[in-house]
């Protein structure tokens, strides 16, 4: 057994998590968002990962990342998608806006200016030389935008893609089991196995913690046993 700060312990769990490539189990009361996001990354990354915890918040939200991980990130690249797509469709009702509101003026005009045929006339030429500059400038920012809109339809599209294979591998090899109190952790990363007088909350880096390093098959039957107990 060894006495020592938590923030002196905490940075060399991180690291082992970081380094993490066949095994995380970890169980305790409760964790800080740093642990979590190594956790979320790691199990992504493919490492099979088991998590007991008390803390329900954590454990549902972890638990939720197997349907919903980087959500705000789809929605993000969705929604521009949708904006583009929504931008062309303005373009495109623009230019025969135009063409109506040009005809109209033109018919206004030939109701009365039929004695003046050469205002008529003239008025004309310059309403159809402002449709078609009109038609031709706004037709190539379609062209512009819609090459925008392809491109990042690939963009959707490979993201949408890497996001389901990461829930689905998320789905395999991340396991939450929701447990009774813990004020202490036990931590198994690959062949380190760690016993914690804390929770992995980096609010307690200033606490004076007791730990040892331990054999990895005492450490999984201690978190047998607390998942047994929370099962009874």
């Amino acid at each position: 057994m060894k006495i020592e700060y938590a923030k002196n312990i905490f940075p060399k769990i991180m690291e082992l998590l970081n380094r993490a490539t066949d095994e995380i189990t970890i169980a305790t009361g409760g964790f800080s968002e740093d642990f979590i996001e190594a956790i979320i990354n790691r199990a992504a990354s493919g490492v099979q990962t088991t998590i007991i915890t008390s803390d329900k918040n954590w454990a549902r939200w972890l638990a939720n990342q197997k349907i919903s991980y980087k959500k705000d990130e789809e929605n993000k690249i969705k929604k521009s998608y949708l904006r583009l797509r929504d931008k062309i469709i303005i373009y495109s009702r623009l230019r025969y806006i135009i063409l109506i509101i040009s005809i109209s003026i033109l018919i206004v005009l030939l109701i009365r200016n039929t004695i003046h045929s050469l205002v008529t006339l003239i008025s004309s030429i310059i309403i159809i030389i402002i449709n078609i500059i009109q038609f031709i400038y706004i037709r190539n920012m379609i062209k512009v935008e819609e090459s925008k809109l392809n491109m990042l339809n690939i963009e959707v599209q490979k993201t949408l893609d890497e996001l389901t294979s990461t829930r689905n591998i998320l789905a395999k090899k991340l396991n939450i089991i929701e447990s009774n109190a813990l004020s202490f952790s036990i931590v198994i990363i690959d062949n380190k196995s760690l016993l914690l007088s804390c929770n992995l909350n980096s609010k307690n880096s200033s606490d004076i913690i007791i730990y040892d390093e331990i054999q990895k098959n005492d450490a999984i039957k201690l978190i047998s046993y607390i998942t047994n107990l929370g099962k009874s």
